[in-house]
């Protein structure tokens, strides 16, 4: 599963215009201020548009930023990190060829389908583990859902059943659901998390898929502390 809910940054990355420190003059891509510098094919910073202007020199103007370069199958979770400290990640791929990846990035449509694909990887795991877990035990719906919630899954199984469609009730429970069952049947140990706390990450999971479903808007995208803690919590309870 990790292999699945890693995204390659490649995927989120823009081009950008690079300079030679040996350089005469610079040009700057349009959507940035700033542009990485080289010494012949080493990476060795950045200089800003606006201070290369006043100093006119290359060298002089370069900022040392060599801790914000990735790999182009760097997780997400790495790139959130350096987001957050440097503002900009540089990636670099198989051929030694760079890009770029800043926060304006993340409001993309591949990010967004990404964050999509990664929360329904998340209810596929746990729904698995219902399955490993009921195994040995016989599953009984009103144990861990309410009347209303119950017979809604029952309602859609019958219906798929009567299309000679091959589901069982997790497959037809809705997350927030699962979410309760995953809690009651103890995983919460596994993951190491308060019951509080557990509700109040599943709450931000299930606001950012409705979210990214329903709305150009993402809000947790403003706040990428926020949006690593659910990318984190996702693969927490992927892995218990």
């Amino acid at each position: 599963m990790e292999n699945i809910i890693s995204i390659i940054a490649r995927d989120i990355s823009s081009h950008v215009e690079v300079v030679n420190i040996d350089s005469d003059n610079v040009c700057f891509n349009a959507s940035f201020d700033f542009t990485p510098v080289f010494r012949n094919e080493d990476y060795v910073g950045i200089i800003k548009k606006e201070q290369y202007l006043k100093i006119n020199s290359i060298e002089k103007s370069i900022t040392k930023y060599t801790e914000n370069i990735v790999g182009y199958k760097t997780a997400i979770d790495i790139i959130l990190k350096k987001l957050s400290i440097y503002k900009f990640v540089m990636v670099v791929d198989e051929k030694g060829c760079y890009s770029i990846i800043t926060e304006a990035d993340l409001y993309k449509q591949p990010f967004r389908v990404y964050l999509f694909n990664h929360i329904s990887n998340y209810e596929i795991a746990i729904t698995e583990k219902f399955r490993k877990h009921f195994l040995q035990n016989e599953f009984v719906l009103e144990k861990f859902l309410s009347e209303k919630n119950s017979w809604k899954v029952k309602q859609r199984f019958e219906e798929k059943k009567s299309k000679n469609v091959e589901v069982d009730y997790f497959e037809e429970m809705d997350l927030s659901d699962k979410s309760k069952i995953f809690k009651k049947i103890g995983f919460l140990n596994k993951i190491d998390i308060s019951g509080k706390k557990y509700d109040t990450l599943f709450e931000k999971v299930n606001n950012l898929r409705n979210e990214i479903a329903h709305s150009k808007n993402v809000s947790v995208l403003k706040d990428l502390d926020q949006l690593l803690e659910i990318i984190i919590f996702m693969k927490k309870c992927m892995k218990a």
